[in-house]
């Protein structure tokens, strides 16, 4: 399970065909431009976006918390952009 997500066509010097952070960093970027979309999309855009799929997809926050190796739900919760609010209008716009 240590394969790389994205594979280089040139070996580098620990003789991995993987692709740097820095160069996926490029290449999203340089996509993501060329999509028209007026702000940054990084590496780390991926991760937060993933994070937050999957807890708009009813993954348990904890389980969240373990893919992306935070301390706590909390942080987790905060680091994807979920709020009080959204919490609390999530409970008010319930059908009882």
């Amino acid at each position: 399970m240590n394969e790389p997500l994205f594979k280089s066509r040139k070996r580098g010097r620990d003789g991995e065909y993987r692709v740097r952070e820095r160069q996926a960093y490029r290449v999203l970027s340089n996509a993501a431009r060329f999509c028209g979309i007026p702000y940054k999309i990084g590496t780390h855009s991926l991760r937060k976006t993933f994070g937050y799929i999957l807890y708009q997809n009813g993954q348990s926050i904890e389980l969240i918390q373990k893919f992306l190796n935070h301390a706590s739900p909390a942080i987790t919760l905060a680091y994807i952009g979920i709020t009080r609010d959204d919490m609390d209008e999530a409970i008010w716009s319930m059908e009882i």
